[in-house]
């Protein structure tokens, strides 16, 4: 995880628990997140700018 990067992120399934390869799968994928989006400079400017709305939609409420 990066210093300055926060991932919130919850999944479920309602017919089974997850198995340790898709929790592990699942993981991996977050990080992958994570990396992609931690240095938001680096992003083209419609992608940061749909990021940085969707996080104050999601903090702040819309």
């Amino acid at each position: 995880m990066h210093d300055k990067s926060r991932t919130v992120a919850s999944f479920a399934r309602g017919d089974r628990d997850y198995s340790a390869d898709e929790v592990e799968r699942i993981s991996e994928i977050l990080d992958l997140l994570d990396q992609k989006t931690a240095n938001p400079d680096s992003l083209p400017v419609d992608e940061h700018a749909e990021l940085k709305q969707l996080s104050i939609n999601l903090t702040h409420g819309a």
